[in-house]
């Protein structure tokens, strides 16, 4: 529920450079928070139990992330600026401010886009949370032993974490959807090279490009909503878009693990989700040009 959250308070703040800043935001923050956590986690379950850890991760989180929203989160200052400058202009105390351009949940559901951009998102969400949640079975299931096998996940992990920044960058530099499509390729022949290498470091190189994919699907999604639909119903059309793809993160993993226990090796799986991965990518370019005009000034810049 917190990411919907963010991406809404970052695209108010950020016009011109709104893909960077919401790829920082979720690579550097999830990646930060992936790598240590679970090394938190670990320390307190050995000296505390499964109990005390519960309680310290939720300490964690109330001590340190609860007084730094409530000490730095603020509105977006281009908003109050705008109303401060209107009274100026005009005399006139209380103007409201202007409302936020975009669609709302029903206009945004009657176009052809959000479908399309649906099916992508959930289709490449769905394919890459399954890959991921495999990769040590994977490994292990061909004989590699399991530091190796840690050592890829550790891999695609960081990189999915960096690479959500690589997509924001692109994005507002190349401002539109066809900067994913080499990066659902590159997911494809990086779930190839980890399938049938015999190599350990190609399998890493693989793990790598999956690292790719998957940072492009967390970085894309917001970034997106909010250039076709603006950020009039920003959260609730990026949230009926996280609840479907939630709905896809939870069910493809299971399927992979039928399709194992039905052919007896994750074989036919890959290839199931390479023709995904490639319909999620063909669905990308079916998307038009962004919606909203392109940021000349940023409000950021504005701001200042």
């Amino acid at each position: 529920p917190s990411t919907p959250a963010y991406s809404k308070v970052i695209s108010e703040w950020f016009d011109e450079k709104r893909g960077l800043m919401l790829g920082v935001a979720a690579g550097f923050g999830n990646g930060i928070g992936s790598t240590f956590m679970p090394i938190a986690a670990g320390l307190m379950l050995v000296q505390f139990g499964w109990r005390g850890a519960y309680i310290g991760i939720g300490l964690i989180v109330f001590c340190l992330g609860f007084p730094t929203l409530l000490a730095l989160l603020r509105d977006a200052p281009g908003r109050v600026e705008e109303i401060k400058l209107r009274e100026r202009q005009l005399d006139v105390p209380d103007i409201p401010a202007a409302p936020l351009p975009g669609v709302n949940l029903a206009e945004a559901t009657s176009t052809r886009t959000f479908w399309i951009l649906m099916a992508a998102v959930a289709l490449g969400a769905g394919c890459m949370t399954a890959i991921f949640t495999h990769v040590v079975p994977m490994l292990m299931d061909r004989g590699i032993v399991i530091q190796q096998a840690t050592l890829a996940i550790s891999i695609f992990a960081l990189v999915t974490a960096g690479w959500q920044v690589v997509t924001g960058y692109l994005l507002d530099k190349f401002y539109t959807p066809i900067v994913a499509v080499p990066m659902f390729a590159a997911a494809i022949l990086g779930l190839l090279c980890f399938q049938y290498s015999q190599s350990m470091v190609v399998m890493y190189f693989g793990a790598a490009l999956m690292g790719v994919g998957l940072g492009a699907e967390f970085g894309c999604l917001s970034y997106f909503v909010s250039r076709y639909f603006g950020l009039k119903a920003f959260g609730m059309i990026i949230g009926v878009y996280y609840s479907v793809v939630i709905i896809f993160q939870g069910g493809a993993p299971v399927l992979m693990d039928v399709g194992f226990d039905v052919t007896g090796s994750y074989e036919a799986s890959v290839w199931v989700l390479s023709v995904l991965l490639a319909i999620g990518a063909a669905l990308i370019l079916l998307l038009p040009a962004f919606e909203i005009q392109r940021p000349s000034a940023s409000l950021e810049a504005s701001a200042s």
